[in-house]
């Protein structure tokens, strides 16, 4: 479980030249986990620095646009609503932890 947390703070992940074969499979990963691992997890998330939480959202928001701005021409079109949903239930799950946990900062989902 802990490769979750680690592989989230992996620099290449927030670079758009890795989004598609990296970030996004992450996420659809974190996802895929079964009922009780994901609520470890996101318990884990709450239990981290601010600075953390916000790169992870940050770095899921910057795919969102990346998509919408051109990431389409890079993505079968089947393969890029699979990517986008799950980027988005990704943010929403974050935003879940956020809204339930004080411990996380909800200021994260402002829109810059």
């Amino acid at each position: 479980m802990r490769i979750y947390l680690i592989l989230s703070e992996y620099p290449a992940l927030q670079d758009s030249k890795n989004y598609i074969r990296l970030t996004i499979p992450l996420a659809m990963a974190i996802l895929r986990l079964d009922a009780n691992p994901s609520k470890v997890l996101d318990n884990w998330w709450c239990f981290m620095d601010d600075s953390f939480f916000t790169r992870m959202v940050d770095m899921y928001k910057s795919i969102v646009v990346f998509m919408l701005t051109g990431g389409k021409t890079v993505l079968v079109p089947v393969f890029y609503d699979n990517y986008f949903l799950a980027t988005l239930r990704l943010l929403e799950k974050l935003h879940k932890v956020s809204r339930l946990n004080t411990c996380c900062c909800e200021l994260t989902f402002r829109t810059t």
